[in-house]
């Protein structure tokens, strides 16, 4: 079982349309989705951007990037960034 898929959870009712896909074997998550900007409670743009992250579950960590187009232009700037994701400590 190379990939799992984790579609769009309430498609319809979530404007963002989040999707993501684990490949087991190597430990990276894929996916997609949507940003948007609001304008007093109304969406103004929509840009689609994607993410990718390599899980490691020796560490309890996950390292990644975000690639984001500052507009719907087929010509705009890409916005890049970090991700990283840690178990947090829980304290009883």
């Amino acid at each position: 079982m190379p990939a799992i898929r984790l579609p769009s959870l309430l498609a319809a009712a979530i404007p963002t349309k989040l999707t993501a896909s684990i490949d087991v074997n190597t430990g990276i998550l894929t996916g997609s989705g949507t940003a948007l900007d609001f304008s007093e409670f109304t969406p103004t743009n929509s840009r689609a951007g994607t993410i990718s992250v390599l899980l490691i579950p020796n560490i309890e960590k996950a390292v990644g990037r975000f690639l984001l187009p500052t507009s719907r232009s087929t010509t705009a700037p890409i916005l890049s960034g970090k991700l990283v994701g840690e178990e947090v400590a829980h304290f009883n």
